[in-house]
């Protein structure tokens, strides 16, 4: 954790999270929306013959189901026969076409996709390429259309850490864990515990949280655990400890007298600098309801956008 620092002031242009786009929707309703200790993960991770979509195909794949607890419930992987040759990426994940020649085909795979995923929370590292091959693979008709809403670790990093690489391997080298080593299995195991790691630096109370968490590039947002806490001190008139961090900076943890809470902002006082500032909600990484009690100023003129 950082030390304690003064919070820049700075209020950016902002809206409801519905407002920012269609990219930005809310997932929908059911496993996103429960208690997050109830929740099972997909962590994903493929091999390609090349990086094109739309001309290369899969070639291995691999995944491990668990419980945010940490119960595996399945484990799964598996080398896959394309229709290309692997070429120039044999280079990269050491997979050879006569290792493929009798492997199953991603067709023959799908039955094993499609149970891994079903009621899960797809997980994986700038997962939206993997996503990219298996739209792909859908619209051939060789399995199920992957799911529309996943979790990215490249995008909760930039959200969580300063100053680390974005690169799986970059990551994990700095937080020390696993490494990847472009085999699926292993990028699977790297992913999984930099995404535990994730999870622990932002305590979310739903998956839903860790989605909102991850619009990085969106307008100003506020994740309901968050704007929970905020409103339950709001109306205790307690302060509350804000662990917060702005883009390019470390993250500071300081007390927090809250005045006024918007849909995506929150005004009050830094308690250390005795500063009065408004702070954007999806930069709150945890907010945890204190004992120090607090009053709102009865003069004063609200910044809130």
């Amino acid at each position: 954790m950082s030390s304690i620092a003064v919070f820049p002031q700075s209020v950016e242009d902002s809206s409801p999270l519905e407002n920012v786009g269609a990219e930005h929707v809310l997932p929908p309703s059911g496993v996103w929306r429960l208690p997050w200790a109830q929740v099972e993960v997909v962590v994903l991770d493929l091999e390609m013959t090349g990086r094109d979509c739309a001309t290369d195909r899969i070639c291995e794949v691999a995944l491990e189901r668990r419980s945010t607890t940490g119960r595996v419930v399945k484990r799964f992987e598996s080398l896959v026969k394309p229709v290309t040759k692997v070429g120039a990426s044999q280079a990269i994940h050491g997979i050879s076409d006569e290792a493929l020649a009798s492997a199953p085909t991603l067709g023959e795979l799908a039955p094993v996709l499609r149970e891994a995923l079903d009621g899960a929370i797809l997980v994986g590292h700038r997962i939206a390429y993997d996503l990219s091959f298996l739209a792909h693979a859908a619209k051939r008709q060789e399995i199920d259309a992957p799911p529309a809403h996943a979790l990215d670790t490249s995008k909760l990093a930039r959200r969580c850490f300063h100053g680390l690489p974005g690169s799986l391997r970059g990551l994990c080298e700095a937080l020390k864990l696993s490494l990847p080593t472009h085999r699926a299995m292993a990028d699977v195991q790297a992913t999984r515990e930099l995404f535990d790691r994730l999870s622990q630096e932002l305590s979310p109370r739903t998956a839903s949280d860790l989605w909102i968490a991850q619009q990085i590039d969106g307008k100003a947002c506020m994740r309901d655990d968050i704007r929970d806490v905020l409103r339950a001190a709001l109306e205790a008139q307690r302060a509350v400890e804000i662990t917060y961090r702005v883009p390019g900076r470390p993250s500071t943890t300081q007390a927090f007298e809250i005045w006024q809470l918007g849909d995506a902002h929150v005004e009050g006082l830094l308690v250390g600098a005795q500063a009065h500032r408004v702070l954007r909600g999806d930069r709150i990484l945890r907010a945890t309801l204190g004992d120090r009690a607090c009053e709102i100023p009865e003069r004063r003129r609200s910044a809130l956008p």
